[in-house]
């Protein structure tokens, strides 16, 4: 995977943020379940699935970040994004 992070200071109390996520790869899957059992109740019937997955993903995430004092001098910080 890759991340990628630009920041951006606009002023002592706003912060642009841009992240872009790369993710890829592949796995195999093996996969069993139970699909019946015999009226006898001694014999579960079973189903094998498998094959194999590719994935690629790209997510991009977008944030301001305000910093400020409320008249009874608390710092606060909001995020948006």
């Amino acid at each position: 995977s890759i991340t990628l992070l630009a920041e951006h200071d606009v002023n002592e109390n706003l912060t642009l943020r841009q992240a872009i996520n790369g993710q890829w790869g592949s796995f195999y899957l093996l996969a069993t379940r139970a699909t019946g059992v015999n009226a006898a109740g001694t014999t579960v019937t079973r189903r094998l699935t498998e094959g194999d997955s590719i994935y690629h993903s790209i997510d991009s995430r977008t944030e301001a970040l305000g910093r400020f004092i409320d008249p009874l001098g608390f710092r606060h910080t909001a995020l948006a994004g």
